[in-house]
């Protein structure tokens, strides 16, 4: 009877009535369940806000979902309900947060990361953070705190209702703002100012199968049940278009796992030869991954528009390509639909790259995992239900289709619990190991642990079967600069805990260390190129390198002395090298007049490197962003972005020795600290190289595609000096082996343990890292 009368009514009609359940609810937890497109993200929000005259919060995976949603209402007149007009606004994650505010608009959209640096801004107490500093700042302290009761008084009743959206993809990110919301109405958290008893949270989703709700707010599946709120269909079309799903020919050879990019890219091909308006939305399975040819692909590039979401300005140039036939390449976080009106076709992987814990390794690595049929009914809610009929095609066999699994629940909890963790301890440290916590899922006393020795400079900052939080809570926020620096790369840029952490540490010895203005600069700037290239890497190996062909510095050769920062030969990694080589070639396109990417096809060209147009031209802007946030001047970003920083290099290394010395083993013990725990022991004999993890003791292998660093050079100069190896460590470990290598200078090394010489070194480092 209900669906009966649902269909007789309309979407905007229905939108309403679930709005004024909401209302009308007595309860202060609420569960949204409505199809794609209904009008969860865009329309409720609206009605809500229209309806309750309280500022709505609608939280999204992150900013940039964010904004097309705000965008969306405000270019389709959707901010208006009967005679009112809500205002609609939305905040990114790289603003600065006033002290003290609650959100401007009426409904106000964010990002996850956004809404936890709501809770935890609201719980910290400025008169501590000024306490030791003398007699103005606890004056200071005491005047903030007396605003912050003035204007919890005057807004303490303004938010009505947070939105916490999309949440069925359960990532991390996503878990760590449910935390946030949770903390704060439950009383573990302090809450943000217009927060109050009567702010009501509402958890929505498409894909409740994939035990989106369990344990949500400490609630039963009964309890859960009674307040489930359904939207049959809302702004969603009427069923009854068709959907063709097409799969790989039963008979076809090879795996689809290992060539799943060349063969989209062919699938592609065919289907704009059969339909030249096609619109094709092709999903990827990771940003950076080498396999993703359909980005280098220029034969589908000189077909049709080929659109990135991962290039520069990607995501904001959707709207402009509205009509017309396009290839739309994406990275699914399996969240909210990537905004693309008009897809005919999509074409969907079979395996994505996920981050797995390998308990024989004892650290997280990444590996190809299937996906699960409601992340293929995801994908497939990306098709135009305007059109008459549409297709899916999924680059695997029937057979194997029908084998996969209904649902996948929280992909992180096979992976590593640092993140969770670190965020519970800022978040309310006094419950992160208690009884009573706001995640949802139980957290191993041991791995926790683990997970902070992960973290810490000197390992291990917390020992061996504690079982208090009280090592924790004196942790949780140290009077320290790389402390302050490392949450605020996290929580406002997304930054890697570890990336987030070299660069906080990188500070704090500057200032340590007394290092001059002018080589702070330097070493911040060549910090936050080693970051921007240990995740985008523009340089790829076509082969394994063997002895003698030292194929990047041939190929780079006028820049040989660049690629090591100091005066040793070990001070050298991929992501320094490939910020070098960068560098040279945009300050050498500059000069030329000529388009980067052009300049690079027409003067790069090796048999031996292949230089990846992608994060070439997605570099700039990374590391401009990144530059800012870490305080370098506008000068610096010009220089680092046009290239002419390399001059300032060359300068460098002219210097004196001994401040020469200072400021680089500050990048690199920096660096090391960061990345210790993937610390390798590496033996060359003859062609064969041989990588020991020493965390484990085991033999690992290495992504020959993704080390530009000269193994056979690193050899010899060991053997120089009586050693049959040397130490690195890597950015990460990928299904294809460790990818991205920094060489460790053995001084540095010397400052840990004491150095024996020869293997016996490697192992003895083994007993002190070990982590279980």
């Amino acid at each position: 009877m209900q669906a009966q009368h649902n269909a007789q009514i309309s979407g905007e009609e229905e939108l309403s009535q679930v709005a004024q359940k909401c209302l009308d609810s007595p309860d202060t937890h609420l569960f949204v369940v409505g199809p794609p497109r209904s009008g969860k993200s865009t329309r409720l929000p609206v009605l809500l806000s229209a309806l309750s005259g309280k500022k709505v919060i609608c939280v999204q995976p992150d900013d940039r979902v964010a904004q097309c949603h705000a965008d969306w209402i405000q270019s389709n007149g959707a901010d208006a309900f009967g005679d009112k007009t809500v205002r609609v606004g939305y905040h990114k994650d790289e603003e600065d947060m006033k002290p003290f505010s609650v959100p401007d608009y009426d409904v106000t959209y964010i990002s996850s990361r956004w809404l936890y640096r709501m809770v935890v801004g609201a719980g910290f107490n400025e008169s501590q953070r000024f306490s030791d500093k003398g007699d103005r700042f606890v004056k200071e302290g005491q005047h903030l705190e007396v605003l912050a009761r003035h204007r919890r008084s005057k807004l303490g009743k303004s938010i009505g209702y947070v939105l916490l959206d999309e949440m069925h993809a359960q990532s991390v990110v996503q878990e760590i703002g449910y935390m946030a919301i949770h903390a704060a109405i439950s009383g573990l958290a302090e809450a943000p100012i217009g927060f109050f008893a009567g702010t009501k949270v509402i958890y929505t989703t498409a894909y409740p199968e994939n035990y989106t709700f369990l344990d949500c707010f400490d609630l039963s599946e009964k309890e859960i049940e009674k307040r489930l709120i359904k939207i049959d269909r809302g702004l969603a079309p009427a069923a009854g278009y068709q959907v063709l799903e097409r799969f790989i020919p039963e008979d076809s050879q090879g795996s689809p796992d290992d060539d799943y990019h060349r063969m989209a890219v062919q699938k592609a091909q065919e289907i704009l030869k059969s339909n030249k308006e096609a619109r094709i939305l092709l999903l990827m399975d990771t940003m950076y991954s080498s396999r993703n040819i359909a980005r280098q692909n220029r034969n589908l590039q000189k077909a049709v528009k080929v659109l990135d979401l991962e290039a520069h300005d990607g995501w904001n140039a959707i709207s402009e390509h509205s009509k017309g036939p396009i290839v739309i390449l994406a990275t699914p976080d399996f969240a909210s639909r990537i905004p693309a009106q008009g897809i005919t076709d999509v074409i969907c992987p079979f395996v994505f790259v996920r981050p797995v814990l390998s308990k024989k390794l004892h650290k997280e690595i990444f590996l190809e995992i299937y996906l699960v049929k409601w992340e293929f009914a995801w994908a497939k809610s990306h098709l135009d239900p305007s059109l008459e009929t549409s297709t899916i095609h999924y680059m695997c066999k029937a057979s194997v289709h029908s084998t996969r699994k209904d649902v996948c629940g929280a992909r992180f909890r096979a992976a590593d619990f640092v993140d969770i963790m670190l965020a519970m301890v800022r978040l309310c440290p006094e419950h992160a190991l208690g009884a009573r916590t706001p995640t949802r899922f139980l957290i191993p006393l041991n791995t926790a642990e683990r997970a902070f020795r992960h973290l810490t400079i000197i390992p291990p900052i917390i020992q061996e079967g504690i079982n208090s939080t009280e090592a924790l809570t004196q942790w949780v926020m140290p009077a320290k600069l790389f402390a302050q620096i490392m949450v605020m790369l996290m929580d406002r840029c997304g930054l890697d805990r570890r990336h987030a952490y070299f660069l906080g540490s990188l500070r704090q010895r500057m200032e340590d260390d007394q290092i001059k203005s002018d080589h702070q600069r330097l070493i911040l700037t060549v910090g936050v190129c080693m970051v921007v290239f240990d995740d985008s890497p523009i340089l790829r190996m076509k082969r394994r390198p063997i002895p003698e062909t030292e194929a990047v510095a041939k190929e780079f050769s006028h820049l040989l002395d660049l690629f090591h920062f100091g005066q040793q030969d070990e001070s050298t990694s991929d992501s320094w090298m490939n910020a070098v080589v960068w560098m040279d070639i945009k300050r050498r396109a500059v000069a030329a007049g000529s388009d980067m990417a052009k300049f690079a096809r027409e003067h790069c060209k090796s048999k031996q490197v292949l230089v990846d147009q992608v994060p070439l031209l997605a570099a700039e802007s990374k590391l401009r962003f990144l530059a800012r946030m870490v305080g370098l001047d506008e000068i610096s970003q010009k220089g680092l972005c046009d290239g002419s920083f390399l001059k300032h290099v060359e300068e460098f290394h002219n210097a004196d020795v001994l401040d020469r010395a200072r400021a680089a083993i500050t990048v690199w013990q920096s660096y090391f600290y960061a990345f210790q725990f993937n610390l390798v022991y590496v033996t060359v004999e003859k062609e064969a190289v041989k990588v020991i993890d020493i965390g484990s003791a085991t033999e690992v292998d290495y992504d020959g595609n993704h080390v530009v660093v000269d193994l056979f050079e690193q050899s010899r100069v060991a053997a120089r000096y009586g050693r049959d190896g040397f130490y690195a460590t890597f950015r990460t470990r990928t299904y294809f082996g460790y990818r991205t290598m920094a060489v460790i200078p053995v001084d540095i090394l010397c400052n840990i343990v004491e150095y024996s010489g020869g293997n016996n070194g490697a192992f003895r480092l083994r007993y002190l890292l070990r982590l279980d």
